[in-house]
């Protein structure tokens, strides 16, 4: 009597359904943690790209602002013209020249040396 139960239950489960066709499912829906993560990385990605970006750019505006500033530099220098002066000129300076160390200097030879054979 059990089988004949069973066999009565799956007989009104299948009552219509079209044969050959499975059961639908739900439609999957998409899920909205993981869209709004997905978006929120791909923002971030694009953020930091952007500022990368714009930083390399205005680095290379300023290396060619100061290429071209140095291209197109002039000195500025003062001219004179030579002239003879009327006499000659002492100059005296506020200073005094020594020795970092100082060597007594000896003779190797008493009297007049004729000839020197080592330097």
């Amino acid at each position: 009597m059990y089988e004949l139960d069973t066999h009565t239950r799956e007989q009104e489960s299948a009552v219509g359904r079209k044969i050959g066709t499975a059961p639908k499912d739900h439609p999957s829906r998409p899920r909205w943690g993981r869209v709004l993560f997905g978006l929120g990385a791909f923002l971030l990605l694009a953020a930091g790209l952007a500022f990368g970006a714009s930083r390399s750019y205005s680095k290379q505006r300023e290396v060619t602002a100061t290429a071209e500033q140095i291209r197109d530099f002039v000195p500025s220098v003062r001219v004179a013209t030579v002239r003879a002066s009327d006499a000659t000129v002492l100059v005296t300076l506020p200073a005094t020249t020594s020795a970092f160390s100082v060597a007594n200097i000896y003779a190797r030879a008493s009297g007049y040396i004729d000839k020197r054979y080592v330097d």
